[in-house]
């Protein structure tokens, strides 16, 4: 009997994932990005963002990511280098050829 793969091991020569988040959401109670001048960085909240890190807190093993706010349009964010995106972001047709949606 085979069994499911639990995930994998995190290295400490590994990257986190690169999570993009546009800045300028249609809906800021999903996605909002603030600059946090105390921080020297960005404040990144929203219901998605609970979302995201709730389940990533359900996962087997331990996942390594960083938030990357994005100032351009959702378009334009399809062609960065990006391990991923949350926010409230479209799922268009066109897309489907660019990324892959869950």
């Amino acid at each position: 009997m085979q069994s499911v793969p639990k995930g994998w091991t995190h290295s400490n020569e590994e990257r986190s994932l690169k999570i993009g988040v546009p800045s300028k959401g249609a809906f800021t109670q999903f996605v909002n990005v603030t600059q946090d001048k105390s921080m020297n960085g960005s404040s990144i909240t929203g219901f998605s963002i609970t979302v995201f890190k709730e389940a990533v807190k359900l996962l087997p093993y331990d996942l390594h990511y960083n938030f990357v706010p994005f100032n351009g349009s959702y378009d334009e964010m399809v062609h960065q280098a990006l391990d991923g995106a949350v926010g409230d972001t479209g799922i268009m047709a066109y897309r489907y050829n660019l990324v892959d949606f869950s």
